[in-house]
């Protein structure tokens, strides 16, 4: 585990060290910054290898929304630092982690994924306009202008609601409002 650990440390020290270089063209002094690399990518990544090792039928509720989170985690990392996801990536350490956590996340999926019918259902009396399923467990809520102030209240004190960001306005929605969440493990295993 120490070789892999110290392999995915390399590769991400690599990758902040890349982007910071193209930073460096805009902002001047920000290559001291080169000798940091983030440990929450590192531990999100050996935790991804770590379960990704047992069969993605017998796995808990719990590990499935962690290997979701961490997948999430590590992708927003590498958009943030303009990563390209290429075929060389792939054959990368980190490459071949994401692209297990992906064949295990959608394995698993298939028996722990609501349907959007269940979550319409589970967040009624709330009436969004759009109701969209991000993946990772993950929801998003959408309402056109004049918003019910009323609907996110209720979302908001809902038990078993878990808001992913505060109530946003989407960039191609002006005047709208919009809700990221996911469903809590004790009431997506009870639907």
């Amino acid at each position: 585990m120490s070789s892999i650990r110290s392999s995915l440390f390399e590769e991400i020290r690599d990758i902040v060290v890349t982007h910071l270089e193209e930073l460096e063209k805009y902002i001047p002094g920000v290559k001291s910054l080169e000798d940091r690399t983030p440990e929450q990518i590192l531990l999100c990544l050996e935790r991804l290898s770590e379960i990704c090792l047992y069969q993605s039928e017998d796995i808990q509720y719990e590990r499935y929304l962690e290997v979701c989170d961490c997948q999430s985690t590590v992708q927003n990392f590498l958009k943030t630092m303009n990563q390209t996801l290429d075929s060389d990536f792939k054959e990368t350490s980190i490459g071949q982690i994401l692209t297990r956590a992906t064949v295990w996340e959608q394995r698993a999926a298939k028996q722990f994924r609501l349907t959007k019918d269940e979550v319409w259902d589970f967040i009624a009396p709330v009436k969004p306009d759009h109701l969209e399923d991000l993946g990772n467990g993950q929801y998003e809520a959408r309402w056109w202008k004049p918003v019910p102030v009323m609907d996110i209240e209720i979302l908001k004190r809902t038990e078993g609601i878990l808001f992913q960001s505060e109530p946003f306005e989407p960039h191609n929605l002006a005047g709208g409002l919009a809700v990221r969440f996911s469903i809590s493990a004790n009431v997506s295993a009870e639907i």
